[in-house]
Order: C-alpha cells, then structure tokens, then sequence
C-alpha cells in the first residue's frame, strides 16, 4: 500500500487553541495552550499477540495533548484473573517538561514507510466484511477525532491487535470511528445493530471484562444510529457498565483480592489505574442518566471510609478528579430536589427548593476555581452541570424565583452555546461531540426558547438571546449524522417552535410558564418542549383528519410512521432522552388529566 494510500490520515493534525485576552498582549489572536503530554491515561494497552506494533520513530503534536492532562506512560492490561499486569515499568513524572508529546495515530500511520506499515487483515460482522483499507483509516479517524474526547485506549493499537485480544473492543472501534467517514457513509448505519448485537453475546461469554468495559465505554459516550431509535440502551447499558466494573473490583482496588479466584498483587501504578478506568465508568454513567432526566446513585460513596475516598481521589488526573466531584454534586442536588419533592403542595415547600439551588449552584460555583486550571472542554462541562442545576428553578413559580436566578439561568444556557462554538472554531468539537455535549446544547436551547417565547424583562437582552437559540439550533444540524436522527429532530422541534405564536400560552392567549413535565428534573424542560410540539403539529393533524375524512380516520401509530417529519414525533429523540414510546401516546393512555395537581395540560 503506498504512503498516501490513508486519505484521512493527510489532513492537517487539528490543534485546540485558547483565545488569549491578556491585557499585556492587546490582540485576539488564538494561543496554542502548552498542555503536556499524556500517553498512558489511553489505558489497557491491546496485548501484542505476536504482531509486530507501528514503531514510534517521528513526533509530532497530537489533539489528544490539548484534551488530556500529563500521566506516567506506564500502560496495563488485564490478566487471566481480572487482574492487572504491568507492560512497561518506565514512567515519567507529570507534568514532565521533558516529556515527549505522543504521535498522531493518523499522522503515525501515514507517515511510515511502505516496509513498515502493517495493512490489518479484513474482518467480517455478521455477514458484513469490512475491507482492510477501510478498517485502516477508520482506526486513524477514532484515534484522531474520537479518542482525545475519551482517551481510555493506546493510539498505537494495530487493529490486528485489538481484534485478537478483543473482537468486541475492535468493533466498537470501528462504528465509532465510522460516524464520519466519508469513504463509505452507509458503514455506521449498517454496524450499529451488528455492534450491539455482539455486545450481548459477547457478555454472556466469559470473555475479558477490561475490554468489554472499554467497548462500553466508547458505544455509550457516541450513541448508536437511527437503526436502533426503537430499542435505544444507553441507559440500561450504561448501568450494566458500573455492575461489570464493581464485579471484578474496580471499584475498590486495594481489595481486588476478594473479587478473584487466584492470588493477585497489585502495585501502586496499579491501583491508580485501576482507578482512572472506575472514574470514567462513573462519569459516564451519571451522565447517561443526567441525560434521560433520572437521579443517579452517588457511586462514589460506595468507598469505604473517608481515607478511602480521599485516596482514591488523589490518585486521578486533575481533569477526572474535577469532572466526578462536579457530576457528584449534580447527582446529589438531583436526589436532594426529588426528597424534597417536585410537586410542590404548599409555598413553603416552594421555597425550599430555591435554598436548595441556591446550595448546590455555590458547591458548582466553588469547583470553577479548578475548572480555570483545566482546559476548555473542562469549562464546557462546568456550564452543561451548573445549568443542570440552575433549570430547576423553572419548577418554581414567577411568585417565588427571583429575577437574577433566572438571568442567571439564561447566561449559562448562552455561555455553554459560546464555549461549544470556541471548541469548534478551535479543534472542531461538534461533529465528533459526545452525547453529553449534545444534549447540553439541546437543553441551552429549550431554555433560551422559554425566555424567547414568553414575556421577558426589559433588562434582557433579546437580542443575543435569540442569536444564541439560532446557534444552538445551528449546532444541533451539525451534530447530526442521518436526517432523521436525533440532533436533527432537535432542530427540527426547537425551529417548529419558534415559529409557532402559540408555544407555552394557553388557549385564553395568557402565558403558561409552569412545566408539564415535572419527573425528568433538568431534562422536564426539553420533555415539556417536546409536549409542547406534538400538541401543535400532531394534534392540529390529528383534528384536520377527524374533521374532514371520519370514514378513513388516520391512527397516531400510523401519524408517527409518515415519511413527512412534521406529522409525527420521532422515536429517536424521544429514546435519546429515555422516553419510550408505546403504539398509543396519548395522554389518556399515560394516565393523564387536565388540572391534576394544578399543572394540568390544557385542553
């Protein structure tokens, strides 16, 4: 294969960049963030099963630099025993000025000789073979667009490698690098259900746990393709992640003897690994559930004692460290706000959930000091939790919320809209974004239509809030791989509604502020939007074709599968966010009446 046979892999290497509005420079110009190296937080190294690796013979900087802070380059894989075993005992101290930064995979790849390039063998899926050309530039595409966001694998892993210590961990590395590639579009459509499939039978093997970890780990963070709208398992699996964890002791390494059949020892470098991996299944998961409206168990608590958990803490990278305190506090104001209950049945009850906010929203405020020291994608994650936090006060009424708590809620729905497009501008965030940015960017969105739709103090500034919302929707588009996915049916929904006059009032004309929805915490605002919509474009469908055809009525099973995208509520977005779909939707089917609990749905 000649040198240039890879095409992704000659693009220029993307480098991540911080505006610097130092007042000593005077100028705009973007500054290169001098961020070291980190190689070995891409975790659980393949093992060599006797293929010969990609030596490292050039450098050159990698965007995984700018996403993930400075650790030791030693690298660890599982054993027969679940247990850990050292590869390389030669470690550099963090933050290292010496340290060499790690390769581009794609740059690696593409700039190796003929003789030492290793082409990977084809694979088939199913019925589905996968060409080793193809296999080739989607590893380079993972390793460089997709990686850097997750970074829990070696970019120097040969395909061949992987699949032979994990046919699963291969997969799942091939539909993720698969989302953009250009040189077969259809090859993520066509994977996601094989990948899922496999996944199942791979854990009802008694394959190794590690690399299963690591495959969901990557399925969950990037979601699937519209082929699985009707049967959407990110939440399930993203539970199933944590009990496969907790099962061979990740989350308690220093007592991962009772969790295996043989005698183990683990070394400190070990431990902290093990750690490392724990934190990122965690994360993940909370996520997973922040993004489905549910409340999610403080993981973390399940360490004994506090020096414990004070240990296992210090032993993370300071963005894993600031990421699981700033997930746990969102974790813990959730199941605060749900004790205290969400349907308030007095004024008082009111009240106290604005206390509670006003707690929580300075515990997130106090971890902005660290967030500073990190990187943007830090600061990113910072606004997406403090909103989470800040919605909630759209459960209070206009009688109990104060005027700042809400400008401050809008401020943060624009910063993050702000911090996204830097990120782009910079190292192309948005067509590589997580599912967590994307539903941090849907729920921006759904704020800034609430303020944009109902009467707004004259204090606001309307006009950059409605700039804002029209990037999010903007945002959205380009998040979007399919035209029937579900960033795509976000926009669809956010624009179907900002053009509507009759969004959030009720049938007397008056203002409606107070949600529908009220069991999704910070995601009842995107449900309520979504109610919202369907009452306007479905309804009006449903009463045009009761009015004029009552001989031939059309079923809402039959509205929902029309080709024509405003008749009908897609099941994708509704699974992204958790919201699973029956053959009858309707209200009375869910159980739901006007005026129950004094926010009922108007008629």
């Amino acid at each position: 294969m000649p040198d240039d046979g890879i095409t992704v892999a000659q693009s220029p290497q993307r480098r991540l960049y911080e505006l610097d509005h130092a007042s000593e420079s005077g100028s705009d110009k973007p500054k290169r963030l001098d961020i070291p190296a980190r190689t070995s937080q891409q975790l659980l190294r393949a093992v060599d099963m006797g293929t010969p690796e990609v030596p490292n013979n050039a450098s050159s900087p990698s965007l995984a630099r700018t996403l993930a802070p400075p650790c030791p380059t030693q690298l660890y894989l599982p054993s027969a025993t679940n247990g850990i075993q050292v590869l390389n005992n030669q470690t550099m101290d963090r933050g290292s000025d010496a340290q060499q930064p790690p390769r581009s995979s794609s740059q690696e790849w593409s700039q190796q000789t003929t003789e030492t390039r290793i082409s990977p063998a084809s694979r088939t899926i199913d019925g589905l073979r996968v060409e080793p050309r193809v296999i080739e530039e989607v590893f380079a595409l993972f390793f460089r667009d997709y990686l850097p966001l997750l970074p829990i694998l070696d970019p120097q892993t040969h395909p061949d490698t992987c699949y032979a210590q994990s046919p699963f961990l291969f997969w799942a590395i091939v539909a993720t690098g698969s989302r953009r590639y250009t040189g077969d579009p259809t090859l993520f459509g066509c994977l996601s259900s094989k990948v899922i499939n496999l996944a199942f039978s791979h854990l009802a093997s008694r394959a190794p746990f590690v690399q299963a970890i690591q495959a969901l780990l990557l399925l969950i963070t990037w979601g699937s393709s519209e082929h699985l709208s009707n049967k959407d398992l990110t939440f399930p699996l993203s539970g199933l992640l944590v009990h496969m964890s907790m099962q061979i002791g990740l989350h308690n390494p220093l007592s991962s003897q009772d969790f295996a059949k043989t005698r183990i020892r683990l070394s400190d470098e070990e431990v902290r690994r093990r750690n490392e991996l724990w934190a990122h299944c965690i994360i993940l998961y909370q996520r997973s559930s922040f993004s489905t409206g549910q409340a999610p168990l403080a993981i973390p608590g399940l360490l004994q004692g506090y020096d414990r958990r004070q240990s296992f803490f210090a032993t993370l990278p300071p963005n894993l460290s600031f990421q699981l305190s700033l997930h746990e506090t969102v974790a813990r104001a959730n199941l605060a706000l749900i004790e205290n209950g969400l349907r308030f049945e007095n004024v008082h009850q009111e009240r106290a959930m604005g206390n509670l906010l006003k707690i929580f929203e300075d515990e997130i405020s106090s971890l902005e000091v660290k967030a500073l020291e990190l990187l943007p994608i830090d600061k990113l994650y910072l606004g997406i939790s403090r909103l989470m936090v800040q919605v909630m006060s759209l459960y209070q009424s206009a009688l109990t919320v104060e005027l700042v708590s809400r400008i401050r809620l809008y401020t943060t729905a624009c910063n993050i809209i702000d911090l996204v497009n830097d990120l782009d501008r910079t190292s192309q965030l948005v067509p590589y974004a997580t599912t967590y940015i994307y539903l941090g960017v849907l729920l921006s969105g759904a704020t800034l239509l609430r303020i944009l739709k109902t009467p707004a103090p004259s204090t606001i500034d309307i006009d950059y809030f409605r700039t804002t919302f029209f990037s999010a929707v903007t945002l959205l588009k380009r998040m979007s791989i399919e035209n029937n996915d579900g960033p795509a049916k976000a926009a669809m929904v956010l624009s179907q509604l900002w053009s509507s006059d009759r969004v959030f009032h009720r049938a007397d004309g008056t203002v409606d502020r107070q949600l529908r929805i009220r069991s999704r915490l910070a995601m009842s605002l995107v449900f309520d939007c979504l109610w919202w919509w369907r009452e306007e474009f479905i309804s009006s469908h449903e009463n045009e074709t009761a009015d004029g055809d009552t001989q031939n009525p059309v079923s809402l099973t039959e509205v929902r599968s029309s080709s024509d995208p405003e008749k009908f509520l897609d099941e994708q977005l509704t699974f992204d966010l958790g919201w699973p779909m029956n053959d009858d939707f309707s209200l009375e089917a869910l159980g739901w009446q006007s005026g129950v609990g004094g926010i009922g749905f108007p008629p």
